[in-house]
C-alpha cells in the first residue's frame, strides 16, 4: 500500500468516527450559513423598498414639479399646478353637494353624490353619452377655474392693479394656515400635509404659486365688480315686468295631502306591490280632496290655526305631529315648489288666502330645474298653464293646501350703525351647545356698560364713539370705528337686527344689545335713502356685468392640454 493510499484510509477512518454531536454541529453549521445568505438577502430587498419610497418621494416631485401638464395664455402650469386646481374643483363639488344633500337626506346623503366616494374617480362614468369619468368631469373643471383664473389675473397685471392691505394678509395667511393644519392633523411638515391632499410636488412654494394667482384674480374682480354703478332709471328699468317679484320675500304655510294616504283595501301580489281598483283610486281622490277643502274652509289666520286644522281631520287622528310647513320671507327664486311659487306671487293675492294646488307628478312639486329641457325652454304644459280641468284625475297625486301670510317688497332703508363688542370668553359645550358661564356673560355687560358711560361723558359723536371702538372692540372691525356701512334687514343676527330696524330708531341713538356673540354697544348713525330692494337689484346687475365681462376676458385666453398623464386620474374622495 503506497502512503498516498495509506494517507486515504486515515482520513476516512477518521470521518466515520465522528461523533453524532460532532454531526449535528456541522449540520447546524450549515444550516446557520444558509439562513445567513437568506437574510442578507431579505435586508437587501427590505433596504431596497425604503430606499425606493424614500428616493421616489423627491423624484417624483421633482418630476411633477416640472412636467409642463397645461398651458393658459403666456403661462405654463406643471402638474403639481395643475392638480390644485383638479382636487380643488372635486373638494368644492364634494363639499356643497355634500351641504345641500345632508340637509334634505341625512345620513343617505352619500347616495346622493352620483359617485362612490371610495372608488377611484377614473373607474365611474360620468357621461355614458360622451364614455366621460367623474376625473375627466373634475379635469374638465379644473380647466374652466383656470381660464377664468389667469384671464382675471393677466388683466389685473395689464392695468398695474394692486391688492388692498388686507388682502395681502388674507393671502398670506391662507398659505400660512398649512403649517397650522399640519401640526393638528398630526403631520410633520406643511409639506407632508400638502403633498397629501394634493399629490407629489406640492410644497410651500408651489402653493403660494396657486394662492397668489386665485386671491389676485378675485382681487380684481371685486374692484371691478364693486366698482360698476348704476342709476335710479336703470335699477327701476331693471326690475320692471317678469324681474319684479323677484326681488320680493313671500310668507306662507303649506301642507300637502296625499291621495296615496287615502287607499284602503289592494291586493298584493308575490313582489309585495299592492295594485288597486279604479274605484278604489277613486275614493281615495275623493278623500283626499274634500280634506284639503276642509282646510282651505277653516278661516285659518297663521299656521298655528292651519295646524288646528290639520290635526282635527279624521286621517290624522293617531298623529299629533303632524303640521304644515313654514316659509317666512323667503325670496321668490327659492321658493322650490313652481306652482306655489306663482301662487303667492299673484298680483291679486291677499294676506290670509288659502289656495288648494292640484299635484301631480311633475307639476306642484316640480322645481325650475326639473322642467327645463337642453334647450333651455320650460317644460310648460306639465305646470301651470295647465287648467284643473286639463288635469286627468289618474294624473292627480294630490293638493297642497296654501295659506299666504305676507308679502315683503323689501323696502326697508338701508342703515349705518357703529358697534363695540364685548365678547364673551370661557366657552364650553353642554349637550352639544355652545355656552358661556353667566358670570362671563355679566362681565361683558359690565364692561359695555362702563364704555357706553365713558362715551355719554365725553363728546358723545359719532366719531368719539369711533375712537372707543378702536381702542375696546373685539370685534374686526373696530378697527373701522366699528362702523357697519349699508346695513340691510336680516344682515345681522336676530337682537342686533331687530334693534337696528326698529321703527323708532333715529340718528344718535344708542343701545347695548346681548347676542350669542356677546354685548354689542351699538350707535344708531343714520338711515340711508337707498332701500333694500335697490341694493338687491344693484347686486344682480353687477353680478350679471361682471360675468358678462369675465366671460369676454376668457373668450381671448387661449389654452392647450400639455401632458396630464401625471395627474391624479384615479383620486379617491375618502
Amino acid at each position: 500500500m503506497s502512503a498516498s493510499d495509506k494517507k486515504k484510509l486515515r482520513k476516512e477512518q477518521n470521518m466515520a468516527a465522528m461523533t453524532e454531536k460532532q454531526k449535528k454541529e456541522a449540520k447546524q453549521a450549515k444550516e446557520l450559513k444558509k439562513y445567513t445568505v437568506t437574510f442578507a438577502v431579505i435586508m437587501i430587498l427590505v433596504f431596497a423598498v425604503v430606499i425606493g419610497a424614500t428616493v421616489r418621494t423627491p423624484i417624483a416631485s421633482l418630476i411633477n414639479r416640472n412636467t409642463h401638464a397645461f398651458t393658459v395664455g403666456e403661462h405654463q402650469l406643471s402638474t403639481t399646478d395643475f392638480n390644485y386646481y383638479y382636487v380643488d374643483a372635486i373638494n368644492t363639488y364634494y363639499k356643497s353637494v355634500y351641504d345641500q344633500y345632508y340637509q334634505t337626506f341625512g345620513s343617505y346623503w352619500a347616495m346622493m353624490l352620483g359617485f362612490n366616494l371610495n372608488s377611484p374617480l377614473n373607474e365611474q362614468i360620468f357621461d355614458e353619452e360622451k364614455n366621460m369619468t367623474w376625473a375627466d368631469h373634475f379635469v374638465d373643471q379644473a380647466i374652466a377655474d383656470i381660464k377664468t383664473i389667469y384671464a382675471l389675473y393677466d388683466e389685473g397685471v395689464k392695468n398695474n392693479h394692486e391688492m388692498s392691505d388686507s388682502e395681502k394678509t388674507s393671502l398670506e395667511n391662507a398659505v400660512t394656515s398649512k403649517a397650522y393644519e399640519a401640526t393638528y392633523y398630526g403631520y410633520s411638515s406643511a409639506e407632508s400635509y400638502l403633498r397629501s391632499s394634493y399629490g407629489f410636488g406640492a410644497n410651500e412654494e408651489t402653493y403660494r404659486k396657486y394662492c397668489t394667482a386665485k386671491h389676485y384674480a378675485s382681487s380684481y374682480f371685486n374692484k371691478y365688480r364693486d366698482a360698476l354703478e348704476f342709476t335710479d332709471e336703470q335699477i327701476k328699468e331693471y326690475q320692471n315686468g317678469d324681474k319684479y317679484n323677484n326681488f320680493s320675500s313671500f310668507s306662507f304655510a303649506y301642507y300637502a295631502v296625499n291621495v296615496s294616504s287615502y287607499l284602503v283595501g289592494g291586493v298584493k301580489d308575490e313582489s309585495g306591490k299592492v295594485t288597486y281598483t279604479d274605484e278604489q283610486k277613486a275614493a281615495a281622490l275623493a278623500a283626499a280632496r274634500k280634506d284639503a277643502e276642509t282646510l282651505q274652509n277653516s278661516g285659518a289666520t297663521s299656521k298655528e290655526l292651519l295646524d288646528n286644522a290639520i290635526k282635527a281631520l279624521e286621517i290624522n287622528k293617531d298623529n299629533s305631529s303632524v303640521a304644515a310647513t313654514l316659509s317666512e320671507k323667503v325670496f321668490y327664486e327659492s321658493i322650490t315648489y313652481v306652482d306655489i311659487r306663482d301662487w303667492v306671487a299673484d298680483a291679486d293675492r291677499k294676506v290670509n288666502d288659502i289656495g288648494i294646488l292640484t299635484a301631480t307628478d311633475d307639476s306642484s312639486s316640480t322645481t325650475d330645474d326639473e322642467h327645463d329641457h337642453e334647450d333651455g325652454e320650460t317644460n310648460d304644459e306639465n305646470t301651470e298653464d295647465k287648467t284643473e280641468e286639463e288635469i286627468k284625475d289618474e294624473d292627480i297625486t294630490g293638493f297642497v293646501v296654501v295659506l299666504f301670510l305676507g308679502r315683503d317688497d323689501n323696502l326697508t332703508q338701508l342703515v349705518n350703525v357703529r358697534h363695540i363688542l364685548f365678547e364673551y370668553s370661557g366657552a364650553y359645550y353642554e349637550d352639544g351647545e355652545l355656552k358661556f358661564a353667566e358670570s362671563k356673560k355679566k362681565e361683558a355687560k359690565e364692561n359695555a356698560e362702563k364704555i357706553l358711560q365713558q362715551w355719554k361723558d365725553g363728546e358723545a359723536t359719532a366719531e368719539s364713539f369711533g375712537v372707543l371702538a378702536n381702542e375696546n372692540s373685539d370685534d374686526s372691525d373696530g378697527t373701522d370705528g366699528g362702523l357697519y356701512e349699508r346695513v340691510y334687514p336680516g344682515q345681522m343676527v336676530d337682537a342686533f337686527d331687530a334693534w337696528c330696524f326698529d321703527a323708532e330708531r333715529k340718528p344718535g341713538d344708542t343701545g347695548i344689545v346681548e347676542t350669542e356673540y356677546g354685548c354689542h354697544v351699538i350707535y344708531y348713525q343714520e338711515q340711508l335713502a337707498e332701500t333694500y330692494r335697490d341694493y338687491l337689484v344693484k347686486e344682480t346687475m353687477r353680478d350679471e356685468d361682471s360675468e358678462k365681462w369675465v366671460d369676454a376676458l376668457k373668450e381671448k385666453v387661449t389654452t392647450e392640454k400639455v401632458n396630464l398623464s401625471g395627474i391624479e386620474w384615479d383620486f379617491i374622495v375618502q
